[in-house]
């Protein structure tokens, strides 16, 4: 009788089919979750169990299921994986770099296909100002690889090179009839500084990270405050397709939602 008390006071979830602490996701966020995973491994970003919990801990943040740096373990994918034993985790099978980025001839078909899909259902076809494609480009700070030298033949040729470089990634974006967002900066560093953007276009905006990479969080921020800032205008119920590559940092489920 206590059980069923529990399900109809709404102390457990409907969903809830098996004993002890209800699961952090709904069965619905977590079917979610699960497609998610099968089509990064399908397409050749197969997510490792460390990448999985990762990606789950950032998807609870976001739905403020789990409170920020408070990462969720190993017991919870184990449990996560009996909960779906469509998933198991197995040895890939070994893929060159040019078959990892889908470049057959099938693959890149199936995806203009997949494409023009898009665009006909969504009415872009004839909108080019509104099909924007987003990259990032990391620029090394050190100056490269020094030039050639003028020295006797019987002398050992030297010169000096800064012994660290660092690396800033710019962050770029532009659609299909030529016009672009400004720019965005990731800095090498842990405060953003005012004078890091010293001589930048107005209207440019940047951020730090550890590295002066971009990371999922940056990417995510990237997106709804600085690309949404300059899109073009449009009619509310007019969308915008935005393209981007599969970088692990592109892949946020939040984001994505």
């Amino acid at each position: 009788m206590s059980t069923l008390r529990d399900r109809v006071d709404g102390r457990v979830h409907i969903d809830c089919c098996q004993a002890g602490v209800p699961s952090l996701f709904s069965q619905e966020e977590e079917s979610f979750l699960v497609e998610h995973v099968k089509t990064m491994a399908e397409i050749g970003y197969g997510l490792t169990r460390a990448e999985v919990v990762n990606l789950a801990t950032d998807y609870a943040v976001s739905l403020h299921l789990r409170e920020k740096g408070k990462e969720l373990t190993m017991k919870w994918y184990y449990n996560f994986i009996k909960r779906w034993p469509e998933l198991h985790a197995v040895k890939p099978s070994s893929l060159s770099e040019l078959r990892a980025k889908s470049a057959s001839p099938a693959c890149i078909k199936k995806y203009f296909d997949e494409l023009g899909k898009i665009l006909k259902k969504y009415d872009l076809c004839d909108k080019p100002h509104l099909i924007y494609n987003v990259d990032e480009k990391g620029i090394n700070t050190g100056g490269g690889k020094p030039p050639h030298i003028v020295t006797s033949k019987n002398k050992i040729a030297q010169v000096v090179t800064p012994e660290r470089s660092q690396t800033v990634t710019v962050l770029g974006c532009g659609n299909a009839a030529g016009s672009n967002i400004l720019p965005y900066l990731v800095f090498p560093g842990k405060r953003m500084l005012p004078e890091l953007m010293n001589g930048a276009i107005p209207g440019c905006d940047g951020t730090v990270s550890d590295t002066g990479y971009s990371n999922t969080d940056i990417f995510t921020s990237y997106v709804k405050e600085h690309f949404l800032k300059y899109v073009q205008s449009r009619v509310s119920s007019q969308p915008v397709l935005l393209l981007y590559d599969g970088h692990r940092s592109h892949i946020s489920l939040s984001l994505i939602k």
